[in-house]
């Protein structure tokens, strides 16, 4: 199963504190730094390969929410005009409107549109999204089995969730700080320098903790928070540098959505970039150049306005609609759909949060959100424990639910003992730890000797190289094989095969390779069959045959990718084949991986590197590509995901083509 590094579909936009409404002087340059990070993230999200460093945006506000909360807080502490109930009561009043009203339509609008097991996941993410735990539940999805993130309406609250987070403790820690008499600044650069250290010591270790953890993130409030401070006691320190500041801040950020994409390990040292350009932009003042006549402009401020309902639409619209027309959008459909995002946080700004703001009984309008909110909540948990509410679709109730693969529980894997058939005993990733809600790249310490020694009894060995694409190999290779070949299997989850490799205690995938390699020098298996999902590089493969033929490996296989849907493929056969399921189509099939094994067919022939086993044709001719085999598509379908086969797809690409190319003598 290839995995990027960073946990795909994220992004995060949090500016819920208007300099508009607070206690600090309004300032329409920061309205239009919020600009600059929303339509980066909205970008992002609609045409992620654009503009692949959008999801940089959050971090732009998680500087901006520093600035202006530990502006406020500063100023109130040493005026002794700081009141807890006050501050909560505009943070509710801030967040809440938008937030109730956007929960509630993505409730009705799945309760139609989305399957059991999608609406089941939906009610859990509205009870993180209504607790503002959205992080922590999303953290402990984060894994190969996961849904995809294009099917999660509420993927974008775990920043809401970080955000809020802060907001409980940074009010309270300043107090308390205030009382003792410790220095504003002397904290904030303490707690900002713990985190940045704590967030660099898990960045690779740890990528999904330090993706989501607020302990890994308060480092970027904590700039603002500085920022803040500076402002307030020292408000003439950057004037003279203000015109060059702003510019540079801005250069910062365009950068990082130039150079980052979700494949990198992020935060990490990366998000230094995005965060210190807007801390430039920030210090550089309203009088810069720059702020005052381009980014402090009317149109930049009018997105920057409506920055925060902007962000809570458009990521449920979007995927509502890949949801409807069936995995990517047509780049027409998404514009369409960011046009109505647009049009709604208008008309929600407008009608919702302008008039809230604006309400005289304040504390008592609060507790009244807070009451709606606990309403969304509960719903949310009636739903979940109601598994999604099946009867809604009757007919499809079985099928839908013996596909449902929902985390940690991954009831399809369990019951068809995946772990076993995958091998999961001779993979380095921590896949019961992950279960439990750890996410980390650490390896495990040991994995089964039947891994990686050859049992004496069999004449014959071949040993499986790669990810959880080489995985799933190994079920038609045990049953297809004649019984005197042996399978050995170096294969961990998210690993592409490489050479780069050594006894890692850090990363799993370079200890997972290291072990692969010296298996095969040690027990020289007849026959290596690489494997992996996606990345297929040509060079790579070159240095993969070059380094198993040093080791005495006679015989090489490169498996091609195979055939992938553009969502699971049990949800496509319910939502949009119900009636009738095409067993061969194009419909839906990922033509990316069609073109990649075109590319790899041409560049293997004569090369002299090794077989090249094209499972896309195995699956796939003129008419389509195989939905499922024999007369029972629930039983014969040929992958339960994306594009991971079946046992019985595996069992029949074994006896199509994999028993053939590795029992025929010959390199």
């Amino acid at each position: 199963m290839g995995a990027s590094r960073r946990p795909t579909g994220t992004a995060a936009l949090l500016p819920t504190t208007s300099t508009a409404h607070s206690h600090v002087s309004y300032r329409p340059d920061i309205d239009g730094l919020r600009a600059i990070a929303v339509l980066s993230v909205v970008a992002f999200h609609a045409f992620p390969d654009v503009l692949k460093g959008g999801f940089v945006g959050v971090d732009v506000f998680f500087v901006i929410s520093g600035f202006l909360i530990s502006k406020i807080i500063f100023g109130s502490l040493e005026h002794d005009r700081f009141s807890i109930l006050d501050f909560y009561s505009r943070r509710v009043l801030r967040i809440v409107p938008a937030l109730c009203l956007v929960l509630a339509s993505c409730a009705v609008t799945g309760w139609f549109l989305l399957l059991p097991g999608e609406l089941k996941q939906l009610g859990k993410h509205l009870v993180g999204g209504t607790t503002f735990v959205s992080n922590i539940v999303l953290m402990r999805e984060s894994g190969y089995f996961d849904t995809a993130a294009a099917t999660k309406p509420l993927l974008h609250l775990w920043s809401l969730g970080v955000e809020e987070q802060f907001y409980v403790f940074w009010p309270m820690l300043l107090f308390l700080a205030w009382k003792r008499r410790f220095g504003f600044l002397l904290t904030t650069a303490a707690i900002a320098a713990a985190s940045f250290i704590f967030n660099i010591a898990i960045s690779t270790s740890s990528p999904a903790w330090d993706f989501y953890s607020p302990l890994s993130r308060v480092w970027e409030l904590m700039i603002g928070g500085m920022l803040a401070w500076v402002n307030i006691h020292k408000p003439n320190t950057f004037d003279r540098a203000k015109n060059w500041l702003a510019p540079l801040g801005l250069l910062l950020i365009l950068l990082a959505l130039y150079l980052f994409n979700s494949k990198d390990f992020y935060p990490s040292w990366r998000a230094l970039l995005p965060t210190l350009g807007a801390f430039l932009v920030i210090a550089g003042g309203p009088d810069a150049w720059l702020n005052k006549k381009l980014i402090g402009s009317k149109i930049p401020v009018a997105f920057g306005l409506i920055s925060y309902p902007l962000y809570l639409w458009h990521w449920p619209i979007l995927t509502f609609a890949r949801i409807a027309y069936g995995g990517s959008l047509l780049p027409s459909i998404a514009l369409g759909a960011v046009a109505l995002s647009v049009l709604l946080a208008s008309i929600t700004f407008a009608l919702v949060e302008k008039p809230i703001r604006s309400a005289k009984n304040r504390t008592s309008l609060a507790y009244t959100l807070l009451s709606l909110l606990v309403i969304v909540g509960a719903t949310g948990t009636v739903v979940y424990e109601n598994d999604g509410f099946p009867f809604r679709m009757k007919d499809r109730e079985s099928f839908t639910k013996y596909f449902d693969n929902t985390p940690p529980e991954l009831q399809f894997s369990t019951r068809n003992d995946y772990p076993r058939w995958y091998r999961l005993d001779c993979d380095f990733f921590k896949f019961d730890d992950w279960r439990k809600g750890a996410m980390v790249r650490t390896p495990k310490e040991r994995i089964a000797s039947s891994c990686y020694m050859r049992d004496p009894r069999k004449a014959h060995a071949v040993m499986l190289w790669g990810d959880s694409h080489a995985q799933q190999l190994y079920h038609g290779l045990a049953k297809e094989l004649p019984s005197d070949w042996g399978i050995l299997v170096g294969a961990s989850s998210g690993c592409n095969p490489k050479i780069e490799s050594s006894d890692s205690n850090e990363d799993y995938c370079i200890r997972s390779n290291w072990f692969a390699l010296q298996t095969a020098a040690r027990e020289k298996p007849d026959v290596v069959i690489v494997a992996q999902r996606t990345d297929h590089d040509f060079q790579t493969m070159k240095a993969i045959a070059a380094k198993l033929r040093a080791a005495g490996v006679p015989k090489i296989l490169f498996a091609g990718p195979a055939p992938e849907w553009d969502a699971s493929l049990p949800t496509i056969i319910a939502r949009d084949w119900w009636l009738h399921t095409p067993k061969r189509t194009f419909s839906h099939v990922d033509k990316k991986f069609i073109e990649e094994n075109d590319s790899l067919k041409a560049q293997f022939k004569g090369n002299g590197i090794g077989g090249y086993l094209d499972i896309v044709s195995t699956f796939c001719n003129e008419d389509g590509c195989l939905t499922y085999l024999g007369d029972d598509r629930m039983a014969g379908i040929i992958t339960a995901d994306y594009g991971h086969l079946t046992f019985k797809a595996s069992d029949y690409l074994a006896s199509k083509l994999l028993v053939g190319a590795v029992t025929t003598p010959g390199p």
